[in-house]
């Protein structure tokens, strides 16, 4: 049965949604990673988009893209309604969770993170989804932030959250404290990374992944 391409803008985003595919059970999706480091990033998506062009994607049933809404959502969803068009034979979406036309190449739709047209990104989305196990440590989290005087005014809500996220798995994964999030959802002992500290099954990831799903099943 013809896949589903899923494209990111960074490594953690693909970390992220390979674990969610793998335990939501969704069939038919293939994340395909960026074949240079420096093709990801929000405004990477043409180049990417014109590579699979290359590779010859018209067997595929869809493209899906999925990107950060950072501080400015509208501005983030035109960037990348610019970027698809530019890389030229590609319907455009008219809005993000919606999938194009099919002309000469698959259809695209365009995942905002977080959904609803919110400010944030990826990591806004896992901060809404720690396991109640760790409350304590996202509580210490917490007072870090304060006593640095880090707000939402002084850093923005999208760099907040990173500095959160980060404080998180320097305190939970006290073997490696320098574990990125894409690699939050690896387990191993030695570097005291638990895979659990943000469920693929909390409802925070829903949106993302009934929609995943729903493509998938086209």
């Amino acid at each position: 049965m013809p896949t589903a391409i899923v494209i990111s803008e960074g490594q953690a985003d693909d970390a992220f949604l390979k674990k969610l595919i793998e335990a939501r059970q969704i069939a038919n999706l293939e994340v395909v990673p960026a074949v240079k480091p420096e093709s990801y990033g929000h405004g990477g998506f043409q180049r990417r988009l014109e590579g699979l062009k290359i590779r010859g994607v018209e067997q595929n049933k869809a493209i899906i893209i999925v990107a950060d809404n950072d501080e400015y959502p509208d501005r983030a969803f035109s960037n990348i309604q610019v970027q698809i068009r530019d890389a030229g034979d590609y319907n455009v979406p008219r809005n993000p969770y919606e999938l194009s036309a099919r002309g000469k190449l698959p259809p695209i739709a365009v995942v905002m993170l977080p959904s609803g047209g919110q400010q944030g990104s990826l990591d806004s989305v896992c901060l809404s989804a720690v396991d109640a196990k760790y409350d304590r440590q996202l509580q210490c989290v917490n007072a870090i932030v304060k006593c640095i005087g880090a707000t939402e005014e002084t850093w923005g809500k999208v760099q907040l959250a990173k500095l959160k996220i980060q404080c998180l798995l320097s305190v939970i994964c006290s073997g490696d404290p320098y574990t990125p999030l894409k690699c939050a959802w690896l387990v191993e002992a030695r570097k005291g990374r638990t895979g659990d500290i943000f469920p693929l099954n909390n409802a925070a990831f829903d949106s993302i992944a009934d929609f995943l799903r729903a493509v998938g099943e086209i």
